[in-house]
């Protein structure tokens, strides 16, 4: 699902409700959501969704890898660095299994 899809998706869901926002405002309210999800993890602060997980920034180790591209072995070190990771609740993790 992309974020229009989710747009339509939610607009459905509350024209069924009676509310009569736009997809359009969907897309907006959307935008602003991940916007602060993106700040706040810039910051360095988790970001708890109830019923559904936790974002948070996760630091990856650095390794090295070994390719095998054309017969030749080759190692290449790459550097650690921040990543973000997301920590479903139960309740979500019954729905995907």
């Amino acid at each position: 699902m992309n974020k229009e899809e989710l747009a339509c998706s939610l607009q459905r869901k509350a024209l069924s409700r009676g509310n009569k926002l736009s997809v359009n405002e969907f897309e907006r309210i959307i935008n602003d959501l991940i916007n602060s999800v993106r700040y706040a993890l810039g910051r360095n602060e988790d970001v708890r969704v109830g019923g559904f997980g936790k974002f948070y920034q996760s630091r990856r180790a650095s390794r090295t890898v070994t390719s095998y591209f054309a017969n030749e072995k080759k190692e290449y070190k790459i550097s650690a660095k921040n990543v973000v990771a997301f920590k479903a609740v139960r309740k979500t993790e019954r729905v995907i299994k």
